[in-house]
């Protein structure tokens, strides 16, 4: 996929849903930049057009991407390791 749809994607999931589910702005750089790593830059999209990130519950138990949504509060590369918090707990 080219980074061009994916940045174009990834900005309008800030726009519809990083205010709803309170991305952190780490979160929404990763979506805004077309899906690349915070840290080491590599664009984290699979073949299916899914997210490839490891996905991390509040209690640091690995989750599905399906889960994500509602149990998930950091992401991570596979390529580096490096986490992000997904979203800003108030």
């Amino acid at each position: 996929m080219s980074n061009l749809y994916l940045k174009f994607v990834g900005t309008v999931t800030v726009a519809i849903l990083g205010g709803l589910d309170k991305y952190s702005e780490t979160h929404k750089q990763f979506l805004r930049s077309g899906y690349k790593c915070p840290q080491c830059g590599k664009t984290l999209m699979n073949w299916s057009g899914c997210a490839d990130v490891n996905c991390y519950s509040l209690h640091g138990e690995k989750i599905s991407i399906l889960e994500a949504r509602s149990k998930g509060a950091s992401f991570g590369c596979p390529k580096c390791g490096y986490q992000w918090r997904v979203r800003d707990i108030s």
